[in-house]
């Protein structure tokens, strides 16, 4: 087999924990078996065709397919979502979203709330969905949707959040240049990728001394 077509994650060690940084944009803690996703917006599309943009069906589809791709891979003991989970009201992509939730009722799902989470807490209970305070603590390590004040995280804590959607754009030879997620760490701060399809990036501007992680469809790739 040639190792060359295989995709190429990254691992990395903070607080002595150990990462996997997963290209379809996720993070997967060893030592917890969690996996954690950020900003899936389910219903998005729909949302979005809706109000009358032609956003193909794929986009909802592909979201799922991953997100089943990722349990069947880790196996984790738990799913994670850190924030909008959901994007609006309840459609028919959230009951798509349900139905591969009960492919895996072995697997605790729970959700730090984010600004787009507006669903009924009756729907979150019929998806057997734990909901979760806004920080979330696992060890030496906050879960949020936003990011924390630093007088909010204790010394030797790592805050994990999303909401950014961080993105850098990435240069060619010539003019050519695109516009990638990333995974963003610095000082106590780790900012996840944006798991859904359609959720647009926010360029950053990289701060000295900290490290990104750029995804490709097949690979992670640090970034200097």
């Amino acid at each position: 087999m040639n190792d060359s077509n295989q995709p190429k994650n990254e691992k990395l060690v903070l607080n002595e924990q150990h990462f996997v940084l997963h290209h379809w944009r996720a993070l997967f803690w060893e030592e917890q078996q969690l996996l954690v996703i950020s900003d899936l917006h389910v219903g998005k599309s729909s949302h979005f065709r809706k109000n009358g943009l032609p956003v193909p069906r794929e986009v909802g589809r592909s979201n799922f397919w991953r997100l089943s791709g990722l349990i069947l891979d880790f196996r984790p003991r738990e799913v994670l979502f850190l924030g909008d989970l959901s994007h609006s009201s309840h459609n028919k992509e959230w009951n798509d979203f349900v139905d591969v939730r009960q492919n895996f009722e072995e697997i605790k799902f729970s959700l730090v709330p984010g600004n787009h989470d507006i669903l009924d807490l009756e729907d979150y209970q019929k998806a057997n969905i734990e909901l979760l305070p806004e920080v979330h603590q696992v060890g030496a390590f906050y879960f949020s949707h936003d990011q924390l004040a630093k007088e909010q995280i204790p010394l030797g804590v790592i805050n994990v959040f999303g909401h950014i959607h961080p993105g850098v754009r990435m240069s060619g030879s010539g003019r050519q240049s695109l516009r990638l997620s990333c995974f963003y760490i610095y000082e106590n701060q780790f900012v996840m990728p944006a798991f859904g399809d359609f959720t647009g990036k926010h360029l950053i501007r990289p701060r000295k001394g900290s490290s990104v992680f750029v995804t490709t469809e097949k690979e992670v790739i640090p970034v200097k």
